[in-house]
């Protein structure tokens, strides 16, 4: 006998075991969240806070998302989320807390850590967005940030944002408003630890990324 987990008379999962099914259900329990919010998109991006500001981190899944968020928390800043940002019609982005999912290395299974084990703080209200970074992890990465004009910042922010094909001129305009405030950066990194320092400094004065 196992468990099952239906979702308007559809199965979901199924597994012997309990866990599998409960992480299918809620992981198709978030994603119905994020289509179908009423009051913010959500983007597919890490999120932390640093001095009032929030830095988003667009990314796709196996990008170094979580670990630059790890990074960034270790490093003092407060967690907001390390895989949607719910960002509300002002260009405030909410906290989507969840324990941070981390890959032990040479293993592509997920596992929850605790952001306690950064020693670190969550966010608990909605914030300004001051930065957005499109960034991912190589192996032999280097670090040139390149300064995004708003037009193509907004594109890029499209490819990661979840309801585009539902409501596409409510987020074209969300994302349009948001991208003419900020900065936006794109480059390729190493390891996140090296380059925490740019994005906090950047950050705490609301400068050029370096």
């Amino acid at each position: 006998m196992g468990f099952q987990a239906f979702w308007d008379q559809k199965k979901l999962a199924e597994d012997e075991f309990l866990n599998p099914v409960l992480e299918q259900a809620a992981a198709h329990l978030t994603m119905h969240i994020a289509e179908h919010a009423p009051d913010c998109i959500f983007v597919h991006a890490g999120v932390v806070e640093w001095k009032g500001r929030a830095l988003l981190l667009p990314a796709v899944s196996y990008g170094g998302k979580s670990t630059l968020v790890a990074e960034l928390v270790r490093a003092g800043a407060t967690y907001y989320s390390d895989e949607f940002a719910p960002i509300d019609r002002a260009g405030r982005v909410h906290p989507f807390l969840r324990e941070l999912r981390m890959r032990r290395p040479g293993q592509a299974e997920q596992c929850p850590v605790a952001i306690e084990q950064f020693q670190g703080r969550a966010g608990n209200r909605a914030v300004p967005i001051s930065m957005v970074l499109f960034t991912q992890f190589e192996a032999n990465g280097r670090w040139a940030p390149e300064r995004l004009s708003p037009g193509r910042a907004a594109l890029e922010m499209l490819l990661h944002t979840i309801p585009v094909q539902r409501t596409p001129a409510r987020v074209l305009a969300t994302l349009s408003a948001v991208m003419s405030e900020v900065q936006a950066w794109s480059s390729a990194r190493g390891e996140a630890a090296d380059i925490v320092p740019a994005l906090l400094g950047a950050l705490g004065a609301n400068g050029a990324l370096a």
